[in-house]
This record gives C-alpha cells, structure tokens and sequence, in this order.
C-alpha cells in the first residue's frame, strides 16, 4: 500500500470549508487504496514554529518545562515564545532565489527535521494548495518551497492538488513558475488558475473536493434537523420552513466590512426566515450582533462542515462570497447570488457551474437587486434542477486530485511529468464536466 504524505492538513482550522476540504481528501485517498501515514498541518506553513530546528525545539520544551507549574509564567513564557519566533530566521525562503540554499540546509538535517523524515518515508507527496497561494504569504511559500525540495531533493512522485493559484505577487509567480513544471501533476480546481499559468505549466482542472459532501435529501433530513438542540443556534431555526441563507466574504476582514442589518430586514419581511451562516471566523463576528438585534438564527463556526452542507444544500437560496458556502449550497442545487470574494475565484465557480449569475459588490451592494434576483431564482424550479444536475457532474470529477495515485499503483516505474499518462477515465470526466 502507497504510503502518502499530505502537505497542508486543515482539519484543525476552524472554517468550514478547510475542515471539508481534508476531509474529502483523507476519503479519497483512502478510496484509491493507500495509507495516509502523515500530514502537515496548516498551523505549520502559515506561521513559524518552534519545531523548524532541533535547537530551537530544544528550547522551547526547556522554557515550557521550567513554566507549566505556573498558570501565570506558562501563559506569560507562551507569549513570549510566540514573539520571539517571528524575530528569528525564518526556515522558508523569501524568493525563489533561496531555495537551493535553504533547500540544502534541510538536506544536512539542520532544519525541517521532521518534514524531510516524512517525505524521505512516503512514496507520493500530496499538497493541498486550496486557497492559500496567494500575496507571498509564509503559506504559499512554504507549500511551493516543499514541493521543489521533495521533487528536486528527494526525487519523490509529487502532485499539488485542489487549489486556486493567484499569481499577482511576481516574486510568488516566479516562484511557481520553476516549481510547477518539474511536478509530477498539478490540478487546480478551477478554469481561472490554469489559464493564468497555461504558460509555464499544463495543469488540470478538477471540481474543489468540497463538491465530495452532499446534503441529506429535505425529508430525510428535517426528521433529525427538527429536533430540539440538533443544531446550535443563536435564536430558533425552524428547518421546517422556507428559508434564505446569508454567508461573508473572504473579502472581509476585522475593521472593513457593510453593514448587513438593512439587507436582513428586507429580506426576513420578503421570506420570512433568513439564516446567518458562520464558516469562518470573521463571518461569526459580524453577523453575532445582527443575529442578536434582529432576532435571527444564527449557523456558528462551530458546526460540522456535513451538517452546513445539510443546512446550505436544503436552503430557498444562499447569499455569499464564501468559495465552499457556495459549494455546499451548489451540492444541493440551491442557487447562490455571490458576493464578490478576495479575487477572482467566486467568479470562476459561477462560471463553473455554467451559470450567468452577477456577481455582487461585496461592500457597496444593491439590496433591491438581491431582492429582485431572490425571487426570479425562487421561482425557477428548473434552475434548481439544472444547478443539481451540474453539481453532481462535477462531484465526479473530484477523484481526479488523488489520480497519480491510481496511476502510481497501476505503472509506479512510468510516472511522467504529463498529465496525457494519468488514468483516463478521470481525466475523460474532468475535461467533460468543463466543456
């Protein structure tokens, strides 16, 4: 059995689409028959750690030691800790000019212990870019910085898989663009992102592993969705009546986000029951006081990624710029009138969906125009078939991210950096659900 090694586990990370992403991926591996012995966690490439270098491990585990009786120095040596990392050295590298170099301080073991002992141990290395190759960040950087050292150092099958890649930064794209090429497979999970790199890499295109989940058929589902505490709730949800759900934006962030009261009200008066959804930490701290103040159900971050999918997919409508809130309402055919997100992938997954939907400002909006699209959407009940029917399309081809490892399975000796060579059927499947 192929032992595999995922690089960016976000189960730990509170969003709702970040915990379904890992989760669909951990099923598909496990459905292409091989073992996930080891996965990184996200927590590691956005931010430094104390775990980088065996010194510096060292000495947080003698600070952590000498404190832990102490509720006050523990809490106090935590934070201090927490400030000294970010003034050290950083074991990722800035520009793609550095990797060599950093890539050969990994190879004398004196840094990245525990990674390079895991991608040394796996035969494929996975990277689950989602959405997190953007602006420089530390997370984009370290996701393609292990990408050249497990292919370039190690000489180990590597695919990077199921993500949006926004190359506006030119050092991120220089990065990208020696990396890529020397990949194994490289499959986004929108059109957008391949055309933008088509001219250093043929990449694949594949639905977002999020399409995996899919919500319980309405009846089947308000049997367990009516039940008193099923869902934890701000004020009353009544699943047995129609409702509108309302999500955030990954545009948002702490000091700049609208004002969503005026669009709420108009919107409850219209439909009756409107439904705050909560998939990301930012949303759960603007809608709380209108959740409040209004009287509406609110959906937490802490619900279960299939259970916002239940709640989404059986949704009238979802009113959203969150990428996996609008999956999750697709997988059931709800339609979504988008807000617009922190680039262009919100506008990627309507055009993926093969839908003419408008997307929205999601800081000036029009609620008269939200209103006026809501009640065309609601109306059409062939709309929410079509958007069904697509989703489901679309749902398989997400094995198509896990394919090298079918394809290491049945030929391991003929792997080819080419994306012609990788299992037929899958590939037949994505190209059909895109034309």
């Amino acid at each position: 059995m192929l032992k595999v090694y995922l690089i960016n586990d976000s189960s730990k990370h509170p969003n709702w689409g970040s915990r379904a992403t890992t989760a669909a991926l951990k099923e598909l591996i496990k459905s292409a028959d091989a073992d996930l012995f080891a996965s990184l966690p996200l927590k590691q490439l956005s931010k430094p750690n104390w775990d980088s270098t065996a010194k510096r491990q060292n000495f947080s585990n003698f600070i952590k030691a000498k404190t832990k009786n102490n509720k006050f120095t523990k809490k106090l040596a935590s934070v201090s800790l927490n400030r000294l990392i970010k003034k050290l050295p950083d074991v990722i590298p800035k520009n793609y000019s550095q990797f060599a170099s950093y890539a050969s301080k990994v190879e004398k073991s004196e840094c990245l212990q525990e990674i390079s002992c895991n991608i040394k141990t796996a035969d494929v290395i996975l990277i689950n870019g989602e959405g997190g190759i953007k602006n420089k960040n530390r997370e984009s950087r370290a996701m393609l910085f292990l990408a050249y050292l497990a292919k370039k150092v190690y000489n180990k099958p590597v695919a990077f898989i199921n993500h949006t890649a926004d190359f506006c930064h030119p050092d991120l794209r220089e990065m990208a663009q020696n990396v890529y090429p020397i990949l194994d497979d490289v499959v986004f999970r929108e059109s957008y992102s391949a055309q933008k790199c088509s001219d250093f890499v043929q990449g694949a295109v594949a639905a977002d592993v999020g399409f995996y989940f899919k919500p319980a058929p309405y009846d089947d589902w308000l049997k367990l969705a009516g039940r008193n505490g099923y869902y934890e709730s701000s004020n009353d949800f009544d699943p047995s009546k129609p409702y509108i759900c309302i999500g955030g934006s990954s545009a948002y962030s702490r000091n700049n986000y609208p004002d969503f009261r005026n669009l709420c009200q108009l919107l409850k008066k219209e439909f009756g029951q409107v439904v705050l959804t909560s998939s990301a930490k930012i949303d759960e701290e603007i809608f709380s006081p209108i959740a409040k103040e209004l009287n509406l159900a609110l959906i937490p971050l802490s619900t279960s990624p299939q259970q916002a999918v239940d709640i989404l997919g059986n949704a009238r409508a979802y009113i959203g710029g969150r990428w996996h809130g609008a999956i999750f309402a697709f997988s059931g055919g709800t339609p979504v009138i988008p807000l617009a997100s922190e680039n262009f992938k919100l506008e990627a997954l309507i055009k993926q969906m093969n839908l003419d939907t408008p997307i929205i400002d999601a800081f000036d909006f029009d609620q008269n125009q939200i209103l006026k699209l809501l009640k065309e959407y609601t109306k059409q009940e062939q709309l929410r078939s079509n958007i069904l029917k697509r989703a489901n399309s679309l749902a398989k081809t997400v094995a198509r991210h896990t394919a090298i490892i079918s394809e290491l399975n049945s030929s391991p000796k003929t792997l080819e950096i080419k994306n012609d060579i990788l299992n037929q059927e899958i590939e037949g499947q994505a190209r059909a659900a895109y034309n």
